[in-house]
């Protein structure tokens, strides 16, 4: 038999319960990190011109799409900081297609897989932004307590709380008789048959 209580096997169970979600909600939550962070993205060109995003007018916008013009491809556009292009002038692009004349000091931008940095004209910038961590951090503190509902039915509780098993109530046993005890006389059973007649 084991010599922990009921509250410490409950313990136990609860601290189990919390390795394992962290054992699998945190690779997740650094696999959508990285991912938002463009970690596995590459690419190399040169800045031809900007646009804002969709439903803004561009102004004080800390990010932006620039329009890369990549030799024997298609241009590719990517969100990048403003202010990594604050030392360039660009042209505007409303329609997402570059000038056909590419302006003089365009900046190179590279950026290789596996790193969480671009380069602009050989400075680099970071690819992670605060944002980044908004979602990673959400999927970790809101599947806590799906996790505690779905295993215990209880969004605050990591492991199910220990219930005593009911006490059966036994009934009393008859007391047995009394052994050499004699039992009820036998009734006097009246045999069937003719008497006979005195003559």
């Amino acid at each position: 038999m084991s010599d922990h209580t009921p509250e410490q096997s409950s313990t136990a169970a609860a601290i189990r319960g919390l390795l394992v979600y962290l054992a699998i909600a945190a690779p997740l939550a650094a696999a959508l990190f990285l991912y938002s962070a463009d970690l596995f993205d590459a690419y190399h060109g040169t800045a031809a011109c900007h646009r804002p995003l969709p439903r803004s007018d561009g102004a004080g916008d800390q990010v932006m799409r620039f329009v890369l013009e990549r030799p024997g491809s298609s241009d590719l556009e990517l969100v990048l900081p403003t202010a990594a292009f604050a030392d360039h002038t660009l042209p505007r692009c409303a329609s997402g297609i570059p000038p056909r004349t590419q302006v003089d000091g365009a900046p190179e931008v590279h950026k290789n897989t596996f790193e969480l940095q671009f380069t602009v004209a050989g400075h680099p910038w970071p690819t992670t932004t605060p944002g980044d961590l908004l979602f990673p951090l959400l999927l970790l503190l809101l599947g806590l307590p799906l996790r505690n509902y779905l295993v215990t039915g209880s969004p605050v509780h990591l492991a199910g709380r220990y219930t005593p098993p009911p006490v059966l109530q036994t009934r009393p046993k008859s007391a047995a008789p009394k052994s050499g005890s004699k039992g009820p006389p036998p009734s006097n059973i009246r045999k069937s048959g003719r008497r006979s007649r005195k003559r």
